[in-house]
């Protein structure tokens, strides 16, 4: 028997297993799951291969799961299902559920002895899925005998089958699929005839066409046999292309999803090519969205995720944005920056960007103060540099004069005056203890915050983007238009003046 035989069997079969008799249209994604896992013939070019025995069991077994696109992984998990009480309690001495199966398929006196054969992949215990139950009659009467996870020993242990408690189910609830004696004399029917009259394939291969446009659209991302993706969900308000996007970091290669009704935006990093941890390579994924952050200054938020996928996969959706551009990739000119001062730098910048524009404020000041802390780690050089760029600020018209009396100051400021106005702003947020004068409950405390906040950020990219080199185009091949500490004031932060 082929595998495009054994699913029209299915197929039919199953037709009055439910209200619907959709199974002929599920069963294609069914048998295209199976192949995922390798539980089936891979590739158009094995269409012609006859299946083995296992092969059609791990077919049946892909039929418990309601979701098609679950029936490769309900048959990784239901096979190995072990007998209560051990193989000696097991009927036909079978090891596993498999087993079990095959002989039922093998053995016209098995299946003549069969009551029914019952499967669930819910909930069995704590942390594992996976249950059945073969009930059979003989001579001697009605028999059950049960298959659980190969973790709960004590079930396995010899006689445990007297005490063990059939009716019995872990969840609340749970969904059973049951296979009658007749099912598997259809199958095995089928099998023999197939196999005597030497029946060649009736399929012209069309079935392999959506897994070979899937299959080359991965390679395009970059996907390979051995891949091990890190899915990371990305809450966003920066440009996100419209399609799915592979794009270089420094050595690495990452991979844009866009977001849909289903799956926010996402970043992926195959883990097992690049050679990486998953903490390495979420660190990475970071990288890359502090740059985004800071050439389109919008805000990204790196969830939670996972890895282990041999592709990469969408993450479910948690937020409500839908992050977009008007391009297809990315339009920006990726390059790892190379200084691992200007990415801590470009980090504090993403977070406290964040912060801001999810109207943390109070924190928002405190992260981008964490610039000038991080970049003079000295008091009085910060206080000169923080100075230093006030006056570049409103000789260049950047401050506007409402926003100096927002301040509560309706005067002409120097630069330096400015910087101390900002500082003490900040210590109001930062020692709660001895400063009462902000609360956030007030707008009117917010409201000059907020105008702090402004200025403070303006004055952190200006130093960024001036003494410390970064590019601020996003076309911009390298992030570091200079090499770092170039000019006079960034030898002064080295020497820690």
């Amino acid at each position: 028997m082929y595998a495009y035989e054994l699913q029209g069997v299915l197929g039919s079969l199953m037709g009055k297993s439910d209200f619907h008799s959709s199974e002929d249209r599920e069963m294609e994604k069914r048998f295209a799951a199976l192949r995922g896992y390798g539980h089936l013939p891979k590739g158009r070019e094995h269409r012609g291969r006859r299946l083995t025995l296992d092969q059609v069991g791990h077919a049946v077994l892909g039929l418990v799961t309601r979701y098609p696109a679950w029936a490769g992984h309900s048959a990784t998990c239901l096979h190995s299902l072990v007998p209560v009480g051990g193989i000696a309690a097991a009927p036909f001495g079978s090891p596993n559920l498999l087993a079990a199966i095959r002989h039922l398929l093998s053995h016209d006196d098995a299946r003549s002895k069969l009551v029914r054969l019952t499967v669930t992949g819910a909930e069995a215990g704590v942390n594992s899925h996976g249950h059945a139950e073969l009930i059979f009659r003989d001579e001697e009467g009605l028999h059950r005998s049960a298959y659980v996870h190969r973790l709960t020993l004590s079930s396995q242990a010899p006689s445990a089958e007297q005490t063990y408690l059939f009716d019995a189910r872990w969840p609340a609830a749970s969904r059973e699929i049951s296979f009658s004696p007749e099912f598997f004399d259809e199958i095995a029917g089928e099998y023999d005839l197939s196999v005597r009259i030497n029946r060649p394939p009736k399929s012209d291969g069309s079935e392999y066409d959506p897994e070979e446009a899937l299959k080359a659209f991965y390679d395009s991302l970059g996907a390979k046999p051995r891949s091990r993706y890190l899915n990371v969900g990305v809450e966003a308000t920066i440009g996100w292309p419209k399609q799915p996007s592979a794009f270089e970091f420094g050595n690495v290669t990452l991979v844009a999803l866009p977001p849909t009704k289903e799956h926010d935006a996402s970043l992926h990093i195959d883990l097992h090519t690049h050679r990486l941890s998953d903490r390495e390579g979420r660190s990475l994924l970071s990288e890359a969205l502090s740059v985004a952050v800071w050439v389109d200054d919008q805000i990204a938020v790196l969830l939670d995720g996972w890895s282990g996928n041999p592709i990469p996969l969408g993450v479910p959706r948690r937020t409500q944005r839908y992050p977009s551009s008007i391009l297809n990739v990315w339009g920006n000119g990726w390059a790892r920056v190379d200084d691992e001062r200007v990415r801590l730098v470009l980090g504090l910048y993403r977070e406290a960007r964040n912060l801001e524009l999810t109207h943390s404020i109070p924190y928002a000041l405190l992260g981008y103060y964490r610039i000038f802390e991080n970049l003079w780690p000295q008091g009085p050089a910060r206080g000169v540099a923080l100075g230093g760029a006030m006056s570049r600020l409103l000789l260049r018209g950047r401050v506007e004069r409402h926003e100096i009396r927002a301040l509560g100051v309706d005067a002409n400021l120097t630069g330096q005056q400015l910087a101390d106005l900002i500082r003490m702003e900040r210590d109001k947020v930062a020692h709660a203890k001895s400063n009462t004068d902000f609360n956030p409950d007030v707008s009117d405390d917010v409201g000059r915050l907020s105008v702090a906040v402004g200025i403070l950020k303006e004055a952190a990219r200006l130093e960024m983007s001036e003494t410390l080199g970064i590019s601020t185009s996003r076309w911009s091949k390298t992030w570091r238009a200079i090499r770092p500490f170039e000019t006079e004031l960034g030898a002064r932060i080295v020497q820690g003046d």
